[in-house]
């Protein structure tokens, strides 16, 4: 079973991801926000960082990014992230930082 944190803003601004994502048969073992995704990764050492940010920013210096290059600095985990964001330099930003 794949294991994973799930990294949303908080309710009600987020879907219901936690649920989704155990519906489809993976293991949740954290649901936290953008600020304590590299505390839960390296506590819980999941598989995957599973993201959900609607608007993530268009820069390196967004949290999310430097979130991401710090976990992968600390301990390398895969990410994906899903958003709404349409602007390329977001995808440029996110690709630099290391998510898939």
């Amino acid at each position: 079973m794949t294991t994973l944190i799930a990294v949303a803003p908080a309710l009600p601004d987020a879907p219901e991801l936690v649920t989704d994502l155990s519906w489809a048969g993976m293991q949740v073992l954290d649901r936290c926000q953008c600020a304590d995704l590299v505390r839960s990764a390296v506590r819980h050492a999941p598989d995957v960082v599973v993201v959900w940010d609607p608007h993530p920013g268009t820069d390196d210096q967004a949290p999310l990014f430097a979130a991401v290059r710090l976990l992968n600095e600390i301990q390398p985990t895969p990410v994906l992230a899903f958003t709404s964001e349409v602007a390329a330099e977001a995808m440029e930003a996110s690709i630099r930082a290391g998510i898939q």
